[in-house]
């Protein structure tokens, strides 16, 4: 009996329902981080992608992912409605976050030593 070994290529490209979902998940883990109580929405067609509950004070968290162009480094992304949520959640692939409006929050929590 023959046996082929098929080498597995690393995949290039993800998903963009995947992409959302990672999005979602670094966002959450940074507020959380920052003493936020995050509630994600089920549905697909949520008007926000998270709750974030701070000291009595909700607010509504679009996510979405940017990027900065070689060139001008100005922060790009897909804009959303506006009465949708509170605060724009931009994300990018070396981990920065940016927050739209700005939060008024306190740096993250180190985590090192528990982890």
């Amino acid at each position: 009996m023959r046996v082929i070994k098929k080498e597995l290529k690393p995949r290039t490209q993800v998903n963009t329902s995947h992409v959302g979902c990672i999005g979602e998940l670094l966002v959450t883990i940074d507020l959380m981080r920052r003493g936020y109580e995050i509630f994600r929405g089920i549905s697909p067609a949520c008007r926000c992608d998270l709750i974030a509950i701070k000291e009595k004070v909700s607010r509504r968290i679009e996510v979405t992912k940017g990027y900065r162009p070689t060139l001008d480094k100005t922060l790009k992304y897909r804009r959303h409605n506006v009465d949708n949520y509170d605060v724009m959640a931009i994300w990018e692939d070396d981990g920065l976050i940016t927050y739209l409006p700005e939060l008024e929050i306190p740096k993250p929590i180190s985590t090192e030593s528990h982890i």
